[in-house]
């Protein structure tokens, strides 16, 4: 039915053609197949799939869709108006989410990587002095302590807008459903630990992966089956 309604037939040489509110059901798919508790791993202990799978089961419908698909925020170059208050509503104004790929995410760059449980504020090998200074208070990234952690507090424009970007998005009740869970912060340094950067990469769903295909390989895939 879908060959036949949806492509005509003949899908040519275009992609999978969806309505416009199921034009990211795939990517949510992918999602969940690479999800901690449904991810083909030999590597993931039972007891950290057993509890992803129950945040599968209970999560309200908004923390679900972010825990399938989390969000990716730039923080080094967001728009002048992010992590302020908006004049006429007071809420904390967010910078547009990207697509959860590494070739969104630059060397030099600093980044939130946000699924609803767990926040990794990433800093690129290359992030400038001047960046570290401004967001940490120390122009020496190899000072920085990796692994969970907090933001310190100290009088910059960009350190404030900075925790008000990652207060906002782990803010619950802006989203229509409440939570018991406060997530947990990780600073991850792109030349530090290496378990750490891949615990990160993991949340990239769109990336090939631990086995796992790529969003662009997926929808191939989708399309050779409905060719078929």
């Amino acid at each position: 039915t879908y060959k036949k309604e949806l492509a005509g037939g003949n899908m040519g040489g275009g992609g999978l053609q969806f309505p416009v509110n199921l034009r990211g059901l795939p990517t949510l798919f992918l999602g969940l197949i690479k999800n901690l508790g449904l991810r083909k791993s030999a590597q993931i202990p039972s007891d950290l799939r057993s509890a992803a799978l129950c945040l599968l089961s209970t999560l309200p419908l908004p923390l679900m869709i972010q825990y399938i698909y989390p969000r990716l925020y730039s923080l080094h170059d967001m728009p002048e108006t992010a992590g302020l208050p908006d004049p006429t509503t007071g809420a904390i104004a967010m910078p547009p989410p990207l697509n959860l790929t590494s070739g969104n995410i630059v060397p030099f760059g600093l980044y939130l990587i946000d699924d609803g449980q767990t926040q990794f504020l990433w800093l690129g090998r290359d992030a400038v002095p001047a960046l570290v200074m401004d967001v940490f208070g120390t122009d020496d990234k190899n000072a920085l302590k990796q692994g969970k952690t907090s933001l310190p507090i100290i009088d910059s424009e960009m350190n404030e807008r900075v925790r008000a970007v990652v207060e906002k998005s782990r803010d619950h009740r802006a989203k229509g459903c409440g939570s018991i869970v406060v997530p947990s912060l990780y600073l991850v340094r792109e030349d530090g630990d290496p378990s750490l950067r891949l615990w990160a990469q993991s949340l990239l769903i769109e990336d090939r992966a631990d086995m796992g295909v790529s969003s662009a390989q997926f929808i191939g895939m989708l399309r050779e089956k409905v060719m078929q």
